[in-house]
């Protein structure tokens, strides 16, 4: 009784001396309250507030979010390509590095507005577009860069779908690689992956001399990024139907470089995707299709289709994709192929996030129209760091190339590299 006596006077005690201060502080001249608190205090500290509101990055307003995402990647690549071995520090072309701001504004229950303002941080980059080096098996440069990816604004109704307007991936393009549920093993596997780590080696002859980049015998025949109008609709039965239209100034056609046509590119396609799980097994499919037309040199034709398993109890997983190109243009017609299969391990044993055993094999023929073939194998391992949203990776791969047509008349050099390295996203 005595001490809940004492605990309330207490109580009282405080709520009293605090009225006191309050009162004194509100009541008390300017002057003295500024020489109570250490004179000019105030100043002080307005300054220091203006101070900070100068260096500090604000939204411009209050309607629309906005959010800064991406990640920064760096690796050790070892490489052997035949006649040369060394070891070199880079930015992996598909694990990469940038940032993205990304935002949204709340039109009503059902639509919303947004904006995407992506960029591409890399340094050591084979595929910046410097070229190959003539006197060097190397083709990486020596300067970084910071490049905009994917700039584009959307309109999104829950049930009706998305539509897009900027720079940005075609709707082919997004469906290239995209159903692979191996996890993070997908980091640098496909879509360019498997000579990502020596995409910036030349291949070599019999006799040692440079014949260009590997991309010129072994590439999955990818998509195009440009000024894009696209719609993905809402998911539906684990379906979603997408579907774009743009315009491309310059492309990598047969895996070389195309000089910028004066007539440009008008490229469509449409992908269907689905996803589902069934009894504990997760699948995804891929479908996808794009023409494009040039009004000088003619037509081309792309189409692919792709599947992965997962089933999670096991986490065994397998993943497997075919991509073709039909070119009809009067000085380039031809076809190639590309195939690819994965298949692998991952679950989380240790309690810091998944952890994938994984290996595959990719062939790409006559991508350059050249009668050649290009053939990779590859394993690998990651490692997911989640309480420090990273990632280590690493990976062996074994490539080779022949055919009777350039670059391999009379034989090419094999490559062997590894690459081991960590990324952190942010």
């Amino acid at each position: 009784m005595i001490g809940g006596l004492m605990k309330t006077t207490s109580y009282l005690a405080i709520a009293a001396a605090a009225s006191l201060i309050v009162g004194s502080v509100t009541l008390a001249p300017t002057a003295a309250r500024a020489a109570d608190l250490g004179g000019d205090c105030c100043a002080d500290l307005e300054s220091r507030v203006a101070e900070l509101e100068a260096t500090t990055v604000r939204k411009g307003n209050r309607k629309v979010s906005v959010t800064l995402s991406g990640a920064v990647t760096s690796g050790i690549l070892f490489w052997n390509d035949g006649i040369e071995n060394d070891a070199n520090v880079i930015t992996p072309d598909t694990i990469g590095g940038g940032f993205t701001f990304a935002g949204s504004g709340k039109v009503s229950s059902d639509f919303t507005v947004g904006y995407n303002l992506g960029f591409d941080a890399r340094f050591g980059d084979p595929g910046d577009g410097n070229g190959l080096q003539a006197d060097s098996p190397l083709g990486y440069s020596a300067n970084g860069k910071i490049a905009p990816v994917e700039v584009y604004v959307y309109m999104d109704s829950k049930s009706i779908g998305r539509l897009t307007v900027g720079h940005r991936s075609s709707a082919y393009k997004s469906a290239n690689g995209r159903s692979d549920l191996g996890g993070d093993s997908g980091a640098n596997a496909y879509n360019g992956g498997i000579i990502d780590l020596a995409a910036g080696i030349q291949i070599r002859d019999a006799a040692g001399s440079f014949l260009g980049s590997w991309y010129n015998a072994l590439d999955n025949i990818g998509g195009i990024r440009g000024e894009t109008i696209r719609y993905d609709s809402p998911t539906m039965g684990g379906f979603q139907v997408s579907a774009s239209l743009g315009h491309n100034d310059s492309q990598v056609i047969f895996g070389v470089p195309a000089v910028v046509k004066s007539g440009g590119d008008d490229v469509a396609s449409v992908a269907l995707g689905y996803d589902a799980s069934h009894g504990g097994t997760d699948v995804s499919l891929s479908a996808a299709y794009q023409a494009e037309t040039e009004t000088v040199v003619g037509t081309e034709s792309r189409w692919l289709i792709g599947a992965s398993l997962f089933n999670k109890p096991s986490g065994l997983f397998v993943t497997g994709e075919y991509d073709a190109v039909q070119n009809n243009q009067a000085t380039k017609g031809g076809s190639a192929n590309n195939w690819f299969i994965k298949g692998g391990w991952r679950k989380n044993v240790n309690g810091m996030g998944e952890t994938a055993v994984y290996g595959g094999f990719q062939q790409t023929k006559d991508i350059a129209r050249l009668d050649v073939t290009g053939k990779g194998f590859f394993v690998g391992v990651t490692q997911s760091i989640d309480p420090a949203a990273s990632l280590l990776y690493g990976q062996f791969q074994h490539l080779s190339a022949d055919g009777t047509g350039t670059p391999c008349v009379g034989g090419c050099k094999d490559e062997n590299s590894w690459m081991m390295g960590l990324k952190v996203a942010f």
